[in-house]
């Protein structure tokens, strides 16, 4: 007897429930209908098209029972394109692969094996980020940017939309740091097309290596230059960029360099986030590329990378011999200045110092050594006995006894001056070899490595956009529906950081995103930005001034952060730049130390004010006088949150009609 099971055409309405595989293929929309026959051990099917075949049993298999992923919580992409507007996902499982059937929005829907498809479940459904994330976004209510027509809270909107976080998404690390990395594995040899120094050639390197990376770059130490090489290597490796700031004239300042006559590769910079720089891009596209007939370089083979990589370890102990080089004119600056004030007390006390009596060679550390010592025995005893003058013999070579016939006082006031003494002449020899070394060792080394970076960046550039007639003009509706082609004709975009999500649409990811001026950024609108970058490079200075959060906002601000069981490097009266390093506090750091900018007395004075004395001081001191200034007023309760009237009163009544010459180019910087 001959037993039909027959599966009617209701099969191919049902693709949500049903799928059937063919020979390893997916066939459920072509079929009409099937019918088994027990007798023969084969499956009939009958197609669309009406043909009938028949299949061992083996062959067919018919599926059901799906997997239904939420869309919400789970995304999709295919050789590295997103799908958008997916409205349902359901898994089916084969006896040997796995399938995905996708129902769209417009009422497409689609089959694909799984192991074509990147499927990320969303970040979010792990409880701990998820805890942090709610957290981030109640604090995105404290902002104060509104829309200007109904007085909508902006920042939260945008947190609203984000019901998905991808996993490989630098944000993740934020949300739980013991998931960052100490560095990617194996070691990235950089370009420098825009030039570079010791600081920066670190910090481009370890962008490169890191996840997320931190820059400390206080003012004069060459951020952009920095800024604009690292988003050459990323643009030699194929890769999309993101340059985001809350000051304009940051993200300005690195099209304005691009753009410039001298590099010309403005063109693949687009100025989007906000909506009227979105309407600019849209109505100044060009059709043109530039000229690239001399972009070319038939002399860049396989090997021209390895020499360029080879210039650049060179130029690293250039750049070591330069940095040591500062290090000893700050250092002898230094000396001469403590020099100057120690000869006026001895001169004020009468005390004599016979430098040719007790002189040896002896190396100044051994003279501070001694200076030390001689103090701390002065603060016990009056005099040095017999133990010490032994110590000093064997320990020091100190042979001549005479020395102890004076006063304590007068013993430490002479080993004060050996060291002084010795220690300049040591600076001064240190700074003769180095100078020969360097005057003997090619100084064409950077212009070498720049020419050479440039030229390797324009000729790939100009293989990646010749092969292009002309260039692809794009329409309003194109961020949307194509970022992806908007992205591989302009990989750089610039971004103000509070629009970063929006400069194409919130479902893309750039590789990087990099971020200036951070410390200057709210938690909330960094997190913003973290959200939609691979790769992460945070630059700024927490020396500088932070965003400012008002007493009432902190007060709000605490309530939130005393709901939730945080670390405290997530309060909101935290910068972003502050917040990361505190949450994560394994994550890369450089700090640009070679300053270009002001004059040496000036920075100096900040330098051991504010960075602990790590800065290089690049530019010299031609001995100009009345360089720097300092006003210290009477301590009062004139303070009133960020402002003294006391300090206002003594700018406007005894500085400014004494010592201020020009107003329009004078600024005046005040501490409380």
């Amino acid at each position: 007897m001959m037993y039909l099971i027959i599966v009617k055409a209701v099969i191919k309405m049902n693709t949500t429930k049903y799928m059937i595989i063919i020979k390893g293929e997916i066939k459920t929309r072509d079929i009409k209908f099937l019918e088994q026959d027990d007798a023969s051990h084969k499956m009939n099917v009958t197609f669309n098209n009406r043909k009938t075949y028949s299949y061992i049993l083996d062959n067919v298999e018919f599926l059901e029972n799906p997997k239904f992923l939420d869309p919400r919580k789970y995304h999709l992409s295919k050789d590295g394109k997103n799908f958008f507007s997916v409205e349902a996902i359901y898994e089916f499982v084969g006896k040997d692969a796995t399938y995905i059937h996708v129902c769209f929005k417009n009422n497409v829907e689609r089959d694909y094996y799984k192991s074509q498809l990147d499927i990320q479940e969303s970040y979010l459904n792990k409880k701990d980020a998820a805890n942090v994330f709610d957290y981030i976004k109640e604090t995105s209510k404290l902002s104060n940017l509104k829309n200007e027509s109904n007085g909508e809270q902006l920042l939260p909107k945008k947190f609203k939309k984000i019901s998905f976080l991808r996993s490989d998404v630098a944000l993740t690390k934020y949300l739980n740091p013991k998931s960052l990395k100490e560095s990617i594995d194996g070691e990235y040899m950089p370009i420098f097309p825009f030039g570079c120094n010791n600081s920066q050639y670190v910090a481009v390197k370890r962008a490169m290596e890191n996840q997320i990376s931190v820059i400390q770059g206080p003012p004069g130490t060459g951020k952009t230059q920095t800024i604009l090489n690292i988003i050459a290597n990323i643009l030699i490796q194929g890769k999309t960029v993101q340059v985001v700031s809350n000051n304009n004239s940051a993200t300005e300042n690195v099209f304005e360099k691009l753009s410039s006559s001298k590099y010309n590769l403005g063109f693949i910079v687009a100025t989007l986030g906000k909506s009227d720089n979105k309407t600019n891009f849209i109505n100044n596209q060009k059709t043109n590329y530039p000229d690239f007939t001399s972009w070319k370089s038939d002399d860049i083979q396989d090997d021209f990378m390895q020499q360029v990589q080879e210039n650049s370890k060179k130029l690293k102990t250039v750049f070591d011999k330069q940095e040591r080089l500062a290090q000893l004119n700050q250092e002898l600056n230094r000396l001469k200045i403590e020099r100057k004030y120690f000869n006026e007390y001895l001169n004020e006390t009468n005390v004599t110092v016979d430098y040719t009596k007790y002189k040896r060679s002896m190396k100044s550390n051994k003279w501070m050594k001694l200076w030390q010592e001689c103090q701390s025995i002065s603060e016990v005893n009056k005099d040095i006995n017999f133990f010490f003058k032994l110590k000093f013999f064997f320990k020091y070579g100190l042979y001549n006894f005479s020395i102890y016939s004076l006063e304590i006082s007068q013993i430490i006031t002479t080993f004060q001056a050996f060291y002084y003494e010795t220690r300049e002449n040591e600076v001064l020899k240190e700074l003769n070899d180095i100078t020969a070394y360097l005057n003997n060792t090619s100084n064409h080394l950077l212009d070498n490595l720049t020419n050479d970076s440039m030229k390797f960046l324009k000729n790939y550039l100009a293989n990646k956009y010749e092969k292009n007639t002309y260039r692809q003009l794009f329409t309003s509706e194109d961020f949307l529906k194509n970022p992806y082609d908007i992205l591989n004709e302009y990989p750089v975009i610039l971004s103000t950081t509070f629009s970063s999500r929006d400069s194409l649409n919130d479902n893309v990811v750039y590789d990087y995103v990099i971020m200036d001026e951070a410390s200057q950024v709210d938690i909330a609108t960094g997190a913003l930005a973290m959200s939609c970058a691979k790769n992460m490079v945070i630059v700024g200075d927490t020396n500088q001034l932070p965003n400012v959060v008002d007493k009432h906002t902190e007060i709000r601000a605490d309530a939130i952060f005393n709901q939730y069981n945080l670390s405290k490097g997530y309060r909101f009266t935290n910068s972003f730049l502050q917040s990361v390093l505190e949450v994560m506090p394994n994550v890369t750091q450089t700090m640009l130390r070679e300053h270009y900018r002001c004059h040496p007395k000036i920075i100096e004075f900040c330098n051991q004010k504010f960075y602990r004395g790590n800065l290089i001081i690049m530019t010299e001191d031609h001995g100009e006088k009345d360089v720097l200034k300092v006003i210290k007023t009477v301590k009062g309760n004139h303070s009133r949150n960020h402002f003294s009237q006391r300090q206002i009163d003594i700018i406007k009544n005894e500085i400014i009609p004494n010592d201020i010459t020009n107003k329009k180019e004078t600024g005046i910087i005040c501490t409380i």
